[in-house]
């Protein structure tokens, strides 16, 4: 890997107030993507892009950049001493950076820039964030390839989460400042968590890595789903209530957990359609639906529906244990194996492609009779029914696939 050379930004006189100096009148100035540009950075006129409210000579240090929610497709150079922070965090606050560039470049000394409460990601940019110094807080970054999540010779990294990209978050290969993690969760990336070159680490209460005598966490953080890039935490992840004990508590006045996203305790993936069905011998797709979503213990339906079926047809539920895309019959078997099949039954109706089906997901699963479908449990389910006239000549049909996830 060739590592960049860097050098320091001093405190320069003018600004000695940043460095521990005298307090300064601090200014908000607000962003929304879907503003009228350029806008004046107030609330009723806000500006239309995160870097144009930057670079206005009038905000200067200790100012806020408020961003509202909402996808922003540029890449951010915030070489003042200010914080840019999204007022409603990762999940509604998205930066795609532009090909071949950092996804967001902090540099001016100490703790500050400050960036706050933003999911960066990408494909195609060199790093997600380059850090040389300042500080990143509450964001997630993710899918960042080419080099990684985070490049940070001698930033903050706090409260945030690191998945999934090239390398998670590297340091210095001459040994520039020092990285400083706490809070963070870094897991999944292709070839290593923290690859600090020859720069310092100071680590504590993170996981991913790092070493348990610092209140590290070094496994499996227990996020919903990886592979979907789902980084809420699931029931029963050691993340939870376990950051710092002196650090600022969680909403629900709990120890702070650890990563980017608090613990929800009514959150759960999904349900989600994909996969794709089986046209029947009436030229009908048959389509799996669902209302509510699935809970080990609230009291809300969770119900399976199925449409454009033939009508007066046997019938069932296949129930795996995730995502799928094998070959099955002249279509598809949407669900991972093993496969279990779950109320059998005849299709509603009598219009040819008017048949239905439906079965109560949330009762088998407070049922207890499928342990595998407990709390945190991820699966996918998809409908199967006879058609004697299958073309493929198979007789049988197949909708298209719901995954879900079981909240507690």
């Amino acid at each position: 890997m060739t590592w960049r050379i860097l050098a320091r930004v001093s405190c320069p006189a003018l600004l000695s107030l940043v460095c521990g100096g005298a307090a300064f009148a601090q200014t908000t100035w607000y962003v929304d993507a879907g503003a009228t540009p350029p806008g004046a950075g107030t609330p009723a006129s806000p500006f239309a892009s995160i870097q144009y409210a930057i670079d206005r000579p009038t905000t200067v240090a200790g100012d806020t950049v408020l961003v509202a929610p909402g996808t922003y497709q540029e890449s951010l150079g915030i070489f003042k001493p200010i914080t840019v922070k999204s007022s409603h965090g990762p999940l509604a606050t998205i930066l795609e950076s532009s090909a071949g560039i950092d996804g967001v470049h902090l540099d001016w000394g100490g703790a500050s820039p400050v960036f706050e409460g933003f999911s960066v990601q990408s494909t195609t940019q060199i790093s997600g964030i380059y850090a040389p110094t300042g500080t990143v807080r509450g964001c997630i970054v993710s899918d960042c390839t080419s080099v990684a999540g985070i490049e940070c010779p001698g930033c903050w990294i706090e409260s945030s989460t690191i998945a999934r990209n090239n390398l998670g978050v590297v340091g210095a290969g001459l040994g520039v400042g020092t990285i400083r993690i706490t809070n963070s969760a870094v897991w999944g990336n292709a070839q290593a968590n923290l690859d600090p070159g020859a720069t310092p680490v100071i680590e504590s209460f993170n996981a991913g890595f790092g070493s348990p005598a610092n209140g590290s966490l070094p496994g499996d953080p227990g996020f919903w789903d990886l592979p979907s890039s789902d980084f809420h935490l699931r029931p029963g992840s050691p993340c939870i209530d376990a950051g710092d004990p002196a650090g600022p508590l969680d909403p629900d006045g709990s120890r702070i957990d650890i990563g980017a996203l608090v613990y929800d305790p009514t959150y759960a993936p999904g349900p989600s359609v994909y996969c794709t069905g089986k046209v029947n011998s009436q030229g009908c797709t048959p389509a799996i639906g669902s209302t509510g979503s699935a809970s080990a213990s609230g009291a809300g339906p969770f119900a399976i529906s199925g449409t454009n079926v033939l009508p007066g047809k046997p019938a069932l539920l296949l129930l795996g244990g995730g995502k799928s895309s094998t070959a099955f019959q002249g279509g598809v078997l949407c669900v991972a194996q093993p496969v279990k099949r779950l109320g059998s039954q005849i299709s509603a109706g009598v219009s040819p492609c008017a048949g239905t089906l439906g079965f109560d997901m949330q009762a088998y699963v407070q049922s207890g009779v499928n342990p595998a479908l407990g709390p945190g449990a991820l699966a996918s389910v998809q409908w199967w029914s006879r058609d004697p006239l299958d073309p493929a000549g198979f007789g049988s049909s197949l909708s298209d696939a719901l995954f879900f996830g079981v909240a507690p």
